[in-house]
């Protein structure tokens, strides 16, 4: 979970300060970079706990 915050964290702050820097807009930079930090977060998987796994028997 904190792999999953940092990464969301990191693209956030990483898109709202370029395009704020580039296109002289905090608006634009914030909504980008949510954008950014939600579809990083998403990206990142965490390994599947034991009470996930298929219980078929792989039939």
């Amino acid at each position: 979970m904190q792999k999953r915050i940092g990464f969301g964290v990191g693209a956030f702050v990483l898109v709202a300060a370029f395009v704020w820097i580039v296109f002289d807009n905090l608006a634009l930079g914030l909504i980008f970079g949510l954008i950014a930090g939600a579809g990083a977060g998403k990206a990142v998987r965490s390994p599947p706990s034991a009470n996930d796994r298929d219980q078929s028997g792989g039939a």
